[in-house]
């Protein structure tokens, strides 16, 4: 039987289940907030229900990449976790009623989320030098190599970018919060530009959430895509080795009447524009990971593993945070099992 993996972006989930309206108010009877745990668990629930044919799933968990903050400082900067950021001091704050704060509830959380996963046949990746982005790339690369065929269960625009670096398997994305799936025959209806080109997108656009700046000042969605479009019909290819040269020997041949209300395309070729590129593009591409090496045998070595469900574990885990609704997880015959 092929094995069917599903590779969660833990990280990603949790911290907007934190933040859902109606899951933030959820609290045990201790007062603790739960509602990212809830959703995390119903959402991987909900996947495995859905598709009969997944039988192990890992939780990637994120480590710090120093490698990005070395190439570009400003990485994350603006995040309530840095002690540098004006956020850090609400981010360290007691809540005047729970007592904790939201650092606290995150540690919780997360801590909590381990303990009850490892009951139900779950297991985790975590390396300190990667973010859950860069174990996405690197633990379904080995996997996939291994023959098992990868779900990516995100709500993270980023690792769409996978569709296409996989190109050659049978993966797919199930967001973990519209609980809906992508993969290459959605793909350009939900994002408007072909697989391939995503990741050049992303590195124009840049990223607020990332604290990484777009390439070119006022040009927005609409003049990237322009840009994609033409560049697509001279026969420009992003992952080309020449690709880079090509794309500003291109923006050079061209004159204002062509670009139109987008002339600021012309921009890209300017030194700066290009610096911004270039880093971007090893910012946001999970290809840049540099610790292919050191992690690939750790991960051969871990695929190799799986924990056992603990039904009586997760029972009383479960009815510990008045999880009453998801009490279908640890019933003989459930979704679950097929994990054992």
């Amino acid at each position: 039987m092929t094995t069917h993996t599903l590779l969660v972006d833990e990280s990603h989930l949790l911290m907007r289940n934190l933040n859902v309206p109606n899951l933030k108010v959820l609290k045990d009877k201790e007062n603790r907030p739960i509602g990212g745990l809830y959703g995390v668990l119903s959402s991987i629930n909900y996947c495995l229900k859905q598709d009969p044919t997944i039988n192990k799933v890992y939780l990637l968990k994120d480590g710090y990449a120093k490698w990005r903050k070395d190439l570009f400082p400003g990485y994350k900067a603006s995040r309530g976790n840095n002690p540098d950021s004006p956020k850090y001091k609400s981010y360290i704050t007691p809540d005047p009623i729970l007592g904790w704060s939201p650092k606290d509830t995150i540690t919780w959380t997360r801590r909590k989320l381990t303990e009850i996963s490892n009951s139900l046949g779950l297991h985790g990746f975590y390396d300190e030098t990667s973010e859950a982005d860069d174990l996405a790339y690197l633990v379904g690369k080995e996997l996939l190599q291994n023959g098992e065929k990868i779900t990516f269960m995100t709500s993270d625009r980023d690792w769409s970018q996978l569709i296409h670096i996989f190109k050659d398997y049978d993966v797919s994305i199930w967001d973990g919060m519209k609980r809906e799936i992508i993969n290459k025959d959605n793909f350009k209806e939900k994002y408007n530009v072909d697989p391939e080109w995503f990741i050049f997108q992303k590195a124009m656009e840049g990223d607020g959430s990332d604290d990484i700046p777009g390439v070119i000042t006022g040009c927005g969605p609409k003049a990237i895509q322009y840009l994609i479009e033409m560049a697509q019909e001279k026969g420009l290819h992003p992952d080309s080795d020449s690709f880079i040269l090509d794309l500003y020997g291109f923006i050079d041949s061209l004159d204002e009447s062509t670009l139109g209300r987008y002339k600021k395309l012309k921009n890209l070729t300017n030194e700066d524009c290009k610096k911004q590129l270039e880093l971007n593009l090893k910012l946001v591409d999970f290809r840049q990971c540099p610790h292919k090496s050191t992690i690939s045998s750790d991960i051969l070595q871990e695929s190799t593993k799986q924990t056992k469900l603990d039904f009586m574990s997760g029972s009383i885990l479960l009815k510990e945070l008045g999880f009453n609704s998801l009490s279908e997880i640890i019933v003989p015959g459930s979704p679950w099992y097929r994990l054992q």
